[in-house]
Order: C-alpha cells, then sequence, then structure tokens
C-alpha cells in the first residue's frame, strides 16, 4: 500500500516549520503522574493520519480528544517519544472541517485488533484548538 503523503493546504504556515526543527523539545512532566487529567476528552470517530519525521504515514482513526492530545488507533505501532504531524477529518453538527497538531507519541500498546496511540499536543492550528475546545465542551 503506498504511503499517503499529507497535504498541508489550510495549515497555517508559521505551524509547518515546528514540525521540522531539528532540536526536539519535549515538553516538561512532572515527575509524579497527575492524579486526574487536565482536559475533558470526548468521544470521536475520525479518520486520520499521522505523520512521521521519516515521511512514513500511517493511517487511522482519531477515537477520542481533548484539548491537551488524542487517542489514535491503527494497525500500525508508532515508538514512544517521536514527534509527529497528526492530520483528521471531523464531522460534526453538520459540518466536515480539517484539523492537525503536531504531538509526541506518549504511549502505544496493542489491544485486541489495532494499536493504541496516546499522543500529547505540542502545538495545535489554532482553527484547530477552537474546534477541539468546542467539540469536547458539549
Amino acid at each position: 500500500e503506498p504511503l499517503m503523503t499529507i497535504n498541508f493546504d489550510g495549515i497555517e504556515p508559521e505551524f509547518i516549520p515546528a514540525f521540522d526543527e531539528s532540536e526536539d523539545q519535549k515538553p516538561a512532566t512532572p515527575e509524579q503522574p497527575p492524579t486526574r487529567r487536565a482536559f475533558r476528552r470526548k468521544a470521536s470517530s475520525w479518520a486520520g493520519t499521522i505523520q512521521l519525521k521519516t515521511g512514513a504515514s500511517v493511517r487511522g482513526k482519531v477515537v477520542n480528544v481533548s484539548e491537551g492530545g488524542l487517542l489514535f488507533t491503527s494497525s500500525q505501532s508508532i515508538n514512544r517519544n517521536e514527534k509527529i504531524l497528526v492530520v483528521f477529518s471531523a464531522f460534526y453538527r453538520g459540518d466536515l472541517s480539517k484539523h492537525s497538531a503536531i504531538g509526541i507519541v506518549r504511549h502505544c500498546s496493542f489491544s485486541g485488533e489495532a494499536y493504541n496511540i496516546g499522543i500529547e499536543f505540542v502545538s495545535v492550528t489554532p482553527s484547530s484548538l477552537v474546534f477541539i475546545k468546542k467539540y469536547t465542551d458539549h
């Protein structure tokens, strides 16, 4: 199966270079994991693609989303701490919209028939952040 190329149309121009930075800035993580989540998660079922720094693409589905990140399921695994670009199309209240974010893979585990890939957002396009806030608040 040929790898899909991400179409960067619609992604704010200042957003794209962050993906190509040679120096990976890992977000600071507390020594003690928080006992509760910082953001409310909401279930979803949206087709998406993760692009790796190598240019390879992983197709899958966004199964839940929050302002802080998302859970992606795929038949392929992705290494922990990998910096990725995730692009997904969301159908909500009669509107189809395309969203994108740069993130870090925080966990990847096999469950039944697919890999569950937890992604923490590092940078989200402004329009996508507005959408995610609206979606998770309703």
